[in-house]
């Protein structure tokens, strides 16, 4: 049997190719740089032709665990989480959920701004002609949606909401505006428990009248 042998391009033959690539990318090296060029400066012009997109961030504490002032039998707020780390870290992901959900995007929407409300900012009636209102505050409280995102501090109780728009200012009102959408769905958690605290305090006078 005999054995074909596998031929191997010699030295020579391979720098002669090396040589021969450069040299044609040597006279083409104007056409290469022409090129990158104009990509470059098209790029550049394609961005700063693009609208400036603002961000702004209002920042809220939110507290997993409810103060208790009144010892273990009464509380003076729903307890809102639980000590381990696994299951704030579950709270958190869900407060981050209701904060950039629909429910609250829906209230923040309807808040007054200037001489109306942010549905007539986000989604004025003239250029919604064919909706109702109702429907013209869902369509706003889809937009603000798209424009709205929710992160917490890494280590932190801190939870920054984030909106960002062409217009600076609008953006601004509207993450400062959703801050106290929150603050507000948070207070009326807190006024349940704060009945809770009520009932305890009536059942506690009764029974020290009774001992009377």
């Amino acid at each position: 049997m005999s054995k074909s042998a596998v031929s191997t391009p010699e030295p020579e033959a391979l720098s002669a190719s090396v040589r021969r690539y450069l040299e044609i990318l040597r006279k083409r090296l104007w056409v290469v740089l022409a090129c990158v060029a104009v990509g470059v400066t098209g790029a550049v012009l394609y961005t700063m032709r693009l609208p400036k997109i603002f961000q702004a961030t209002a920042t809220v504490v939110v507290n997993p665990q409810a103060p208790r002032v009144f010892g273990n039998q009464a509380d003076e707020v729903f307890e809102l989480g639980t000590g381990s780390y696994w299951s704030n870290q579950e709270y958190y992901n869900t407060q981050l959920d209701i904060i950039t959900g629909f429910p609250l995007a829906r209230e923040t929407v309807s808040r007054p701004y200037h001489d109306g409300t942010y549905v007539d900012r986000l989604a004025p009636k003239s250029a919604n002609p064919g909706l109702a209102d109702n429907e013209r505050v869902d369509l706003a409280a889809e937009i603000l949606k798209g424009k709205l995102s929710a992160a917490q501090a890494k280590e932190s109780r801190i939870v920054a909401i984030n909106v960002r728009d062409v217009d600076g200012a609008l953006a601004q009102a509207l993450s400062n505006e959703h801050a106290r959408s929150y603050l507000g769905y948070m207070r009326g958690k807190r006024s349940k428990g704060s009945g809770q605290v009520s009932k305890f305090l009536a059942t506690e006078g009764d029974a020290a009248e009774l001992d009377l």
